[in-house]
């Protein structure tokens, strides 16, 4: 029992100091690593330093958004619902790409 306490404990405190990489933790001015294929995308925040850095996230919309397609690419993520069969956007991002140099 007590095991099962401190392991919890610990485990609570790794997810307190472990920062949210995800695509859903991305706002306005992070910088993502986009890996993946443009069918499958994969979106990890990382910083703009980075070398890893291929986008910047110049908006962040809860639900369904269209992106200005002339100025960024978008990148959504979604939910599917299995009793009602339906796929709902959970949030957009609009993604500027960064000029490497």
């Amino acid at each position: 029992m007590i095991a099962a306490v401190v392991f919890l404990g610990v485990m609570g405190i790794y997810a307190l100091v472990t920062p949210d990489t995800t695509a859903g933790s991305a706002k306005a001015g992070d910088c993502v690593q986009s890996t993946g294929s443009d069918s499958d995308p994969d979106l990890t925040v990382v910083k703009c330093s980075s070398k890893k850095a291929t986008d910047k996230v110049a908006e962040r919309h809860d639900g369904d958004y269209r992106c200005d397609q002339n100025k960024y690419s978008s990148y959504q993520e979604t939910t599917r619902s299995r009793r009602l069969h339906h796929t709902r956007v959970d949030f957009t991002l609009c993604l500027s790409p960064l000029k490497k140099s």
